[in-house]
């Protein structure tokens, strides 16, 4: 991503919410088709989803039935965004040579180092 223009970002950063809410929609209709036991309702443009949504008081089992539906796709892409997430800024850079220090004054003699206080 360290050559990618701000315009390129941004059309990949659309794309990428408009296929979450996508994926998200289509998930959320086949839940509540399957806890309905409507699997014939889940067609094209499976948005069966926004047509329960405003019933959900209807009956305690439609409320349980549009709760799931919307939390449990709610919660895979979250868990999937956090994972990404970490993957993508929570990783420290590493040292070439690993982590070193200044050698200390006995382990300088100790491996033949002089020590003078005057340069030659």
């Amino acid at each position: 991503m360290a050559g990618m223009t701000a315009s390129k970002r941004i059309l990949i950063a659309g794309g990428t919410l408009v296929g979450a809410c996508v994926i998200w929609m289509v998930t959320a209709s086949l839940l509540l088709c399957m806890l309905g036991h409507r699997m014939d309702a889940f067609v094209w443009p499976y948005d069966q989803w926004l047509d329960a949504a405003p019933h959900w008081r209807a009956n305690w089992l439609m409320t349980l039935g549009i709760v799931f539906s919307a939390a449990m796709p709610t919660v895979v892409l979250l868990a999937v965004g956090v994972w990404i997430v970490r993957m993508r800024i929570g990783r420290k850079p590493r040292a070439l040579y690993g982590d070193s220090g200044w050698a200390r004054a006995g382990e300088q003699r100790a491996n033949g180092v002089r020590q003078s206080a005057r340069l030659p």
